[in-house]
């Protein structure tokens, strides 16, 4: 956290694909800017397959954060806000996942409530 806004140092995921496992790891400067990433591919029967570290074109990047962070940065948003303060969940991170830059959308659709479902145990009020 630097001036009250988050700045991530590394973001990793995991991918699978059938048999294929990719893995991405984003590095970030001191600034929360991304600088560049490692990205390790697994295909079926590898054992030890090489890491490949990759510059992003900085035109995908630019003021882009990953996931995790943009999903923090609205719990801090809401947090700071309340709960109470209308449309303190609006917000459009834009996100770099490593590969592709696209806007998340967080808005507030009122109270409901939620069944349980194959995607989340959660259920009740929200």
């Amino acid at each position: 956290i630097a001036k009250g806004r988050l700045r991530p140092l590394q973001y990793s995921e995991t991918s699978r694909w059938g048999d294929d496992r990719t893995q991405t790891v984003m590095h970030f400067d001191a600034q929360g800017a991304i600088t560049h990433r490692t990205i390790v591919e697994w295909r079926a029967g590898d054992t030890k397959p090489p890491a490949r570290d990759v510059t992003p074109d900085p035109a995908l990047t630019r003021g882009a954060v990953d996931m995790v962070t943009a999903v923090l940065s609205l719990l801090q948003q809401v947090q700071h806000a309340g709960l109470s303060t209308p449309h303190a969940c609006d917000a459009q991170p834009v996100v770099f996942d490593g590969k592709r830059r696209f806007t998340m959308a967080f808005r507030d659709l009122g109270d409901a409530d939620l069944t349980r479902s194959a995607h989340s145990v959660y259920h009740g009020p929200a």
